[in-house]
């Protein structure tokens, strides 16, 4: 008896050709219409020359090549500065905490949502989410456990083209500084924020620097938080804002 192995892939695919990401990691039309239909709606931000953004910051610190997380409105802003007197951004900033005005030199290029998601997915799509985290970071959070233990063997693609199954599923675990989000932005935070060596933050970020953008919105807070309409991430500070 022979023993023959068939093997006829999934209905209406093309060998070689992913459904939703091209060979590069950039996203194909499909790829784009299923972030929308997974929950991930684009952002439409911009920054004109001359406007106005605001960081919240423990200290008046000088505009080098580090990155910078700041909002566009005066009222967002005062959020954050409600965050940080409660020391979620850390001791100086809860001790030393202001919010101060920068002023962009130019009209800067974007990363609108989508873009830093293509960028991410290009960089760790095929890594798993509990790889996206130090898990020492939140050790003390079982929430955050749970979060893990649900989706954190799935990949980073996986979680992002398929989040409104996740999130039917009722995997809306996560409480963690007053607000409920969905475990899916969480895959986000992992990525983005939580690993103390920034390496796929890092990445992420600094490639899209290097396509030209000046600012990228952030992620994490734009889908998990809804009263942050424009989080962003200033790429290369002291080459496209000033203070004021």
């Amino acid at each position: 008896m022979s023993q023959e192995l068939y093997h006829h892939g999934i209905l209406g695919m093309k060998w070689g050709i992913r459904r939703y990401q091209n060979k590069d990691g950039s996203l194909t039309d499909k790829g784009r219409k299923r972030l929308e239909r997974s929950g991930f709606k684009n952002s439409n931000i911009s920054v004109s020359k001359d406007q106005t953004l605001y960081r919240v910051s423990g200290s008046d610190e000088e505009l080098g090549s580090e990155r910078k997380y700041a909002a566009l409105t005066k009222g967002e802003a005062d959020i954050y500065k409600k965050y940080a007197d409660l020391g979620y951004l850390g001791k100086e900033a809860k001790e030393n905490g202001k919010i101060y005005e920068l002023s962009s030199n130019r009209d800067l290029k974007v990363a609108q949502a989508h873009d830093v998601i293509e960028e991410l997915l290009s960089t760790v799509g095929d890594r798993k989410v509990s790889e996206m985290t130090n898990r020492d970071v939140y050790s003390y959070d079982k929430k955050y456990t749970k979060f893990l233990s649900k989706i954190g063997n799935k990949t980073v693609s996986d979680v992002v083209f398929n989040a409104d199954k996740y999130n039917r599923k009722g995997q809306m675990l996560y409480t963690r500084r007053g607000y409920g989000s969905e475990a899916t932005t969480q895959m986000f935070q992992a990525a983005m924020a939580n690993l103390k060596d920034y390496r796929v933050g890092t990445k992420t970020l600094g490639n899209l620097s290097r396509k030209g953008y000046d600012i990228a919105v952030d992620i994490e807070d734009y889908y998990s938080q809804s009263w942050a309409k424009t989080p962003v991430i200033i790429l290369n500070p002291k080459d496209s804002v000033k203070k004021k």
